[in-house]
C-alpha cells in the first residue's frame, strides 16, 4: 500500500477555472485579500478546513495527508475506512469527496458536485486506456465504475441525463472527470488498485450488469420498469438486490477489484435495512398495487434474499458486526413474515413473494425461483450460526416443493413460473435463473442433509430437457 500511496501523489479538485473553492466550514475571503498560500488541511470537529483559500481555483491534498486525517476522523469499519471532505465555493457550488481505504491496500474515490465542474486525479504515472472505463499505468489499475449526471427524485429514484453529460478521460498521469450540466448532480465512483487483470474483471462485470445496473455512490442503481411509480424516461432506482455482484463472487478471493467492490457495496447495503429488518423497494409497482394493494417501500423476497446471501458470503471472508447485525435482524423479520404470508401444502409451506410494508396488501403468489433461493438462504444461515429454526424452515419449504414438484412442470415440459394462493400454476419460467437456483440449492442440500433431493432433481432434469429441445435462437 505504501507504494500505491506514493504513486497517488496529488488529488486536485476544480469546480471551474475561475471559481474559488472554500472549505465548507471556512469564511470567504474578500476580493482585496492577497493571493493565498495553500496550507495543509486541519481537523476542526468533524469538518476538514482548508484555510486562506480565496482566489485559487484548486485545492491540493496529498493522499498521505488524507489518510492521516482519515485515521483519526470519521468512520472506521473492520475492513473499510472512510472519510468525507466537503468544499463549497463562493457561488455556493459544492464538491463532496469520500475516500475509502479498502482492506488496507486499495482506494475507492467518490465525488459529487452540482453543475459544471471538473475533478482531476494525478496518479503520478502515465495512464493508458485499455477499455472504455479502465486505465492502467506501470503499477496501477484505475476502473471508472460510474460517471453519471442526474436529478434525484422521490422514492430513491435517479433521473439520468438522456445524453452523456459527464465524461472521464486520461491526460498523461491525470484522470479527468468533467461534467457540463445545468442544475444536475454530477457523480463518479473510481476504484484504484495495484496492477490487476482489470480487463477480465470488467468483462465479467459488464456481463453481470447487462446494462441494467450502475455502481453509483449511494448504492447500486437498477433501471426502473415502466410500470413503477414515479416513472419518467431514463429513471433508475436504488435497488434492494445485490444480484449483479452475486454473479462475480467466484472472483472474490483472487481478484482485488471484485473484493473491493463487494466490501464497499456490502457496507452500503448493510446501512439500508429498515426498522422492520429488510431493505425496501421504494418505488411502487403498479402491478402489485392493482393486484395486491401493495404500495411504496414494499418487501421483495427475491431481492432481499440475494442481498442477505451476499452479506453472509462477504462476512464469511471478512467478518464484521456491521454485516452480522443486519443479517440477524433480517432473519428475525423473515421468520415472522413466513409465518404469516405463505401458501400451505401437506408437508410444508411456500412463502409469498411480496409484502406491503404497512401490512395492507393481500397474499401474493409464490415464484419457484423465490422459494428455492429462500430455502438456500435459510440453509446458509443455519451453516453460519447453527440456527435450528432456520433449518426447520428450510426443510418446510423443501417439503412443500416435494409436495408440488410434479405440478410445477407444465404440459410443454418447461417449469411454471409460480403458483397462486388457490394452487393455480401460472406464467412462463425464466430461461436459466430458476435452473441455476435449483442446481445451487441441490448442492447446499447435499452439504447439509448428506444426500441430494429427488424432487429438486426432477425439476432440474425437466428444465434441462426442455432447454435441449428448445435451443435459444441466435440474434440475426
Amino acid at each position: 500500500m505504501k507504494r500505491l500511496l506514493a504513486m497517488l501523489l496529488t488529488a486536485v479538485f476544480i469546480l471551474t477555472s475561475s471559481t474559488p473553492i472554500l472549505a465548507a466550514c471556512s469564511t470567504a475571503a474578500s476580493e482585496s485579500d492577497p493571493e493565498p498560500v495553500i496550507t495543509r488541511p486541519v481537523v476542526s470537529g468533524q469538518c476538514i478546513t482548508v484555510p486562506e483559500v480565496a482566489k485559487k481555483a484548486s485545492i491540493d491534498l496529498t493522499i498521505d495527508d488524507t489518510y492521516r486525517l482519515q485515521e483519526s476522523l470519521v468512520d472506521f469499519r473492520e475492513h473499510l475506512m472512510t472519510s468525507t471532505y466537503k468544499w463549497i465555493s463562493r457561488d455556493q457550488k459544492r464538491l463532496d469527496l469520500e475516500v475509502y481505504k479498502i482492506a488496507g491496500e486499495d482506494l475507492i474515490l467518490t465525488f459529487t458536485g452540482v453543475g459544471d465542474g471538473t475533478v482531476q486525479i494525478d496518479l503520478g504515472q502515465s495512464l493508458t486506456q485499455v477499455q472504455p472505463s479502465v486505465y492502467q499505468s506501470r503499477d496501477l489499475t484505475v476502473q471508472v465504475l460510474s460517471c453519471i449526471s442526474y436529478n434525484q427524485g422521490p422514492y430513491s429514484t435517479y433521473n439520468l441525463a438522456p445524453e452523456p453529460a459527464i465524461k472521464c478521460t486520461a491526460a498523461g498521469s491525470r484522470l479527468v472527470v468533467e461534467g457540463r450540466t445545468s442544475g444536475r448532480t454530477n457523480s463518479a465512483v473510481i476504484l484504484v488498485t495495484g496492477r490487476s487483470d482489470a480487463v477480465y474483471v470488467q468483462e465479467r462485470l459488464e456481463e453481470a450488469m447487462l446494462g441494467n445496473y450502475i455502481f453509483a455512490r449511494d448504492g447500486i442503481l437498477q433501471k426502473e420498469p415502466s410500470n413503477y411509480v414515479p416513472y419518467q424516461p431514463n429513471n433508475w432506482y436504488l435497488t434492494a438486490s445485490s444480484w449483479s455482484l452475486n454473479q462475480v463472487l467466484d472472483l472474490l478471493v483472487d481478484y482485488r477489484p471484485v473484493r473491493d467492490l463487494s466490501l464497499y457495496y456490502a457496507y452500503k447495503f448493510a446501512e439500508r435495512y429498515n426498522e422492520m429488518g429488510f431493505i425496501p423497494t421504494a418505488p411502487r409497482s403498479q402491478w402489485l398495487y392493482e393486484d395486491f394493494n401493495i404500495g411504496y417501500e414494499f418487501y421483495d423476497t427475491r431481492m432481499n434474499t440475494n442481498t442477505v446471501r451476499f452479506l453472509m458470503k462477504i462476512n464469511n471472508y471478512y467478518p464484521d458486526r456491521r454485516f452480522q447485525e443486519p443479517i440477524h435482524r433480517y432473519f428475525d423479520f423473515y421468520k415472522d413474515f413466513a409465518s404469516r404470508y405463505r401458501i400451505l401444502t401437506k408437508s410444508g409451506y411456500l412463502p409469498c413473494d411480496y409484502m406491503d410494508q404497512q401490512g395492507q396488501g393481500r397474499i401474493t403468489h409464490v415464484s419457484l425461483n423465490h422459494a428455492i433461493t429462500e430455502m438456500s438462504a435459510l440453509y446458509d444461515y443455519y451453516l453460519m450460526c447453527g440456527d435450528e429454526e432456520a433449518l426447520h424452515m428450510a426443510r418446510s419449504i423443501r417439503g412443500a416443493v416435494e409436495d408440488m414438484h410434479e405440478r410445477f412442470v407444465n404440459p410443454d415440459g418447461d417449469l411454471w413460473y409460480g403458483m397462486t394462493p388457490d394452487y393455480t400454476f401460472v406464467l412462463q419460467d425464466y430461461r436459466y435463473l430458476t435452473l441455476n437456483d435449483l442446481i445451487e440449492a441441490q448442492g447446499i442440500i447435499r452439504q447439509v442433509e448428506g444426500e441430494e433431493n429427488p424432487a429438486l432433481q426432477y425439476l432440474i432434469d425437466a428444465k434441462q430437457g426442455w432447454l435441449e429441445r428448445n435451443p435459444k435462437k441466435e440474434a440475426k
